[in-house]
């Protein structure tokens, strides 16, 4: 596509920029590829930095609580989004009765970048390292969930353990996505004293049925992560309830 300056090779579906076909086509590295390009327009730029591959980056700090200061930046962003507004209003989805956010894919930008932030990001999996090089020579990142309706995922003490994105953008490859070693359940994890339980087969469904105050005041939710999403540890929290009469599929 020359006027976008990407290529998408139908034999063997490998597809990226201008660097990244040179890279494939002459089986290059990446750092060789740039110094090939500048060269072939004339504007030699040994300063190319070396890409190397990273460790895996560890944490800094708690992780429900750097995931929870996360969560609350999403959720400032649903309320100044439009895309998402949109997307909530099509799902009848109400930001202002559900714990919800949006990644608008900003949060590691401008002055917010900062190296304790994207480390931890990395961490956790907000992040990803692709070894790409922006267009200022500065090491940019792709952004795991971008543009999607984030939910909290909480474990037995009510903090968030990890998180769960639903794409506001419609493609069939791109519908949803879960942090890295997932754990936690949505909404969280069921009053002990629950009699009647309704558990779902998404996320998203339960977050529906949570803003219907004739449901939630005589029954606890949880959302089960598909068709197939009944996983050990919402059994188990299902066992725990020692006072439970009923279980309602939905």
């Amino acid at each position: 596509n020359p006027t976008q300056n990407r290529y998408k090779c139908h034999a063997c579906d490998k597809k990226g920029d201008v660097i990244q076909f040179v890279q494939d086509y002459e089986k290059l590295t990446k750092r060789e590829a740039i110094l090939k390009c500048t060269t072939m327009v004339g504007q030699v730029n040994t300063n190319v930095p070396n890409i190397v591959k990273q460790e895996p980056a560890t944490i800094t700090e708690d992780k429900s609580l750097f995931l929870e200061k996360m969560f609350q930046s999403f959720r400032k962003g649903i309320f100044n989004s439009p895309p998402a507004k949109e997307y909530c209003k099509q799902r009848n989805l109400d930001p202002a009765k559900l714990s919800i956010g949006f990644n608008g894919g900003q949060f590691h930008h401008g002055t917010r970048r900062d190296e304790t932030l994207i480390n931890n990001c990395l961490a956790v999996g907000l992040l990803l390292d692709r070894n790409i090089i922006s267009k200022t020579g500065e090491k940019a990142f792709n952004v795991f969930g971008n543009k999607s309706i984030v939910f909290p995922l909480k474990n037995k003490e009510n903090q968030i353990v990890s998180l769960y994105f639903r794409s506001t953008i419609n493609e069939k490859e791109a519908k949803h996505f879960y942090l890295k070693n997932r754990s936690g359940l949505y909404p969280n994890y069921p009053n002990p004293a629950t009699k009647k339980l309704i558990l779902t087969e998404s996320v998203i469904d339960c977050a529906s049925l949570l803003q219907i105050t004739e449901i939630t005041k005589n029954h606890s939710l949880l959302a089960c992560y598909g068709t197939n999403g009944l996983n050990e540890e919402i059994q188990n929290a299902v066992k725990e309830l020692q006072q439970l009469e009923e279980i309602i599929f939905c």
